[in-house]
């Protein structure tokens, strides 16, 4: 899978900006409750329940009701607690999204109905390698947050794990807290596709224990390709 040029403006917790192709993860990211239960799951021939786990796993948003305003608050990563603090948008978040306005609170979207395309997220699978890989240890489940950096007006992204699909997330400043398997053994390649755009472009952000990455807008059907670096 081809990466996109630099598609994501870093901005660490220091303040530091960069621009980059891959979202960075540490232990402050790590969901050892999800890995834990996925290779028990494993360990005893399960792989249907091991792939259930890891859905139960992913705390996004509902997406499936048409001209709703989506308010579902799942809670962010922290690198304390495998959680971070709910944290509001800053003008200097938006500075660093390329000078796009600070949010606004969330408001309902009269003008643009939430779409109705996907009723559900796929359910993640759990390939021949990477089951191995987890059985090995080579591969751990991270946390990486998920949000609206702009207005909340019903944009909905496809997220995409070495190429298959992995989830559908409804962008809301409550945001979604995804978590995906990364191997230490081979790249992982994470890829967000534009699904729906309530208005001015699909705007995403995602957050990890590094700080806060700001993704080039994106419209329906683009698709932003990057990996995901560190353990």
């Amino acid at each position: 899978m081809q990466k996109s040029d630099r598609a994501v403006k870093w901005v660490t917790r220091g303040g530091t900006a960069s621009f980059d192709s891959e979202i960075p993860v540490s232990a402050g990211d790590r969901d050892s409750v999800t890995t834990a239960a996925v290779r028990a799951a494993l360990e005893a021939g399960d792989r249907e329940e091991a792939e259930r786990i890891v859905a139960q796993a992913q705390q996004t948003p509902p997406h499936d009701a048409p001209g709703k305003t989506l308010q579902s608050s799942p809670t962010p990563p922290d690198p304390e607690t495998d959680r971070l603090p709910p944290e509001s948008a800053t003008v200097a978040q938006a500075e660093a999204h390329g000078g796009a306005p600070a949010v606004a609170p969330a408001r309902p979207t009269a003008q643009a109905e939430s779409p109705q395309a996907e009723s559900a997220s796929p359910r993640p699978e759990i390939s021949d390698g990477l089951r191995d890989e987890i059985l090995r240890g080579d591969a751990e489940f991270f946390h990486i947050f998920l949000y609206d950096s702009c207005d909340q007006d019903g944009d909905v992204v496809k997220v995409l794990l070495n190429g298959q699909p992995f989830a559908y997330v409804p962008i809301t400043h409550a945001g979604a807290t995804l978590s995906v398997p990364v191997s230490g053994a081979t790249p992982t390649a994470i890829a967000i596709e534009g699904v729906y755009d309530g208005g001015g472009g699909i705007t995403v952000a995602c957050r990890t224990s590094q700080g806060d990455g700001f993704i080039r807008v994106m419209a329906p059907g683009e698709v932003r390709y990057l990996g995901i670096a560190g353990r």
